[in-house]
C-alpha cells in the first residue's frame, strides 16, 4: 500500500471505527448487514404474531416468518409487547446473540434450554426474565443490562463464563 493514498485512508478509517464502536452498537448493525441484507446468517426477530401460541416454533411469532428450527444456529431479539411470554419448544438451539430491543415489554423466556454462544443484551427499560436451562458454550459471554434489568432464575451451565456488564442488575 501506498502510504496517504486514498485506499490507505480509507482502510485505516475502518480499522479506528471498528475500534472505537461498542460492541452493543456495532453487533446489531452487523447482524441486520449479515442476515438481512446479505442473508448470510439467520436472524429471527419475535413479534408474537402467532397469538396465543407462544411457542418459538410458530412462524407466525417471528417477524421473517421462519421459525429457529431443531439445531439451528440463531441471533435472536425480542421487541414490543405482544405475546411476552415465549416458550423455547425447540431442540438443540444455539443463540449466537439474544437481545430485548430498546421497546421491549416485559418478557420471560421459558421452555427448552438454550445453548448460549454469544452475548445476551437487555435495551429496554423492563426486566427481562431468562426462566430457562442457559448451557454457556465456550468462552465469556457478556450478560448486559444495558437500559434495564436481567433476571437468571433457571440453571446456567456449560464451559463459559458468565460476565455482568451494564449499569442494572443482573439477578
Amino acid at each position: 500500500l501506498r502510504q496517504n493514498s486514498l485506499l490507505d485512508h480509507t482502510l485505516m478509517g475502518l480499522a479506528m471505527t471498528g475500534i472505537a464502536l461498542p460492541a452493543f452498537v456495532s453487533a446489531p448493525i452487523l447482524a441486520l448487514f449479515f442476515g438481512l441484507y446479505l442473508k448470510l446468517l439467520p436472524v429471527a426477530g419475535w413479534n408474537g404474531g402467532a397469538l396465543p401460541n407462544s411457542a418459538w416454533s410458530a412462524t407466525g411469532n417471528w417477524a421473517s416468518g421462519a421459525a429457529p428450527g431443531n439445531g439451528s444456529v440463531q441471533s435472536l431479539a425480542f421487541g414490543g409487547s405482544i405475546n411476552p411470554n415465549p416458550a423455547n419448544d425447540v431442540a438443540n438451539l444455539t443463540a449466537v446473540e439474544l437481545t430485548f430491543a430498546p421497546d421491549a415489554g416485559s418478557f420471560t423466556l421459558s421452555g427448552n434450554a438454550l445453548i448460549l454462544g454469544g452475548d445476551i443484551a437487555n435495551n429496554s427499560v423492563n426486566e427481562q426474565t431468562l426462566d430457562l436451562p442457559l448451557t454457556l458454550a465456550s468462552g465469556y459471554w457478556f450478560f448486559k443490562a444495558v437500559a434495564g434489568d436481567l433476571k437468571a432464575v433457571n440453571v446456567i451451565s456449560g464451559t463459559g463464563s458468565p460476565v455482568k456488564s451494564g449499569p442494572h442488575l443482573l439477578t
